[in-house]
Parts: C-alpha cells; structure tokens; sequence
C-alpha cells in the first residue's frame, strides 16, 4: 500500500471516530480510558478509549514505541483474553514509533452486549512491511505464532 493510501485510510478512521463518537455520546454512551504502559512489551505504551452505546463499541489507542516500518493490527476481543478477536485496524507504523488503531465493533457476533461484555484491545506487531502485509495482518489472529508475530500492548476494559 502506497504512503498516500495508509494516510487516507487513517485520515478516514480518524474522522469516522471523530464524527460517530459525538452521536454515541448524545444517545448515553459510556465511555473508558486505559493507560496501558503496565501491560506493555518492549517499552510499548499506549492509551485506549472505547465509548460504548446500544449499537456497539467504538474504540481509539493511541501507540507509542512501535518499530518503525513493522505492520501492527488492532483487534478487539469480548469476555475473556485471548481471542476469539475481531480485527478492527491495521497500519506500517512511520518513523516516529507511533500509531493510532481506531474502529468499530457492532453488537451482534463477537460482541453481544455492548453495555455488559468486557472489552479488550489487543496490538498485535506482525514484522517488516513486505507487499499485501496489511491485509495478510487483518487476517491473522493476534496469536498467530511463530516468527515475530504477537502481542505487544493490551488494554482492558471491563464493563461498567
């Protein structure tokens, strides 16, 4: 994927964040913030945001040291860790180190109840960007196994 392509996809995301975020919260959404440095690897530390409404979750983490050039996924999981997980995000991280994973999981399949189900969200680094690596990540569960694929930083948010 092409530097211009990853920066609309994530120009895209951030927007729909920023658009859907205001109408959850004029329905009685809910809202999390994790500061997850203590369950980084690596000195990986991010902070998590779900907002959660009668619909679904909707979730923002913000990443900072990731290893430049690597292909890190986002997955969210329900009631319990480790996956069955969702895939909400994928990115190649930039030179700076940091990312930002954001994306909506609806109610219906993993998620049940988006007022009572525990939510966790799970960065997973799935090594150097190599052609088609983006969607191979989206694909990939985050225990995928083997080689550097894994998880590198998880929030939890259990429900309120």
């Amino acid at each position: 994927m092409r530097k211009s392509s990853i920066v609309t996809v994530a120009a895209v995301l951030v927007m729909g964040t920023l658009v859907a975020a205001p109408a959850a919260f004029a329905e009685g959404a809910t809202s999390t913030t994790v500061d997850s440095a203590s369950a980084s690897v690596d000195g990986v530390e991010g902070t998590s945001t779900v907002v959660r409404n009668d619909s679904g979750v909707s979730v923002t983490y913000h990443v900072v040291g990731l290893t430049p050039g690597n292909v890190y996924s986002a997955w969210v999981s329900v009631n319990g860790f480790p996956p069955p997980a969702e895939p909400l995000a994928g990115v190649v991280v930039g030179g700076s180190g940091k990312a930002t994973f954001a994306g909506r999981i609806a109610e219906g399949g993993l998620l049940g109840d988006s007022a009572t189900d525990d939510v966790f969200v799970i960065i997973v680094n799935h090594g150097p960007k190599v052609p088609g690596s983006i969607r191979l990540a989206m694909t990939t569960p985050p225990f995928c196994g083997g080689g550097v694929c894994g998880p590198v930083i998880h929030a939890e948010h259990p429900a309120p």
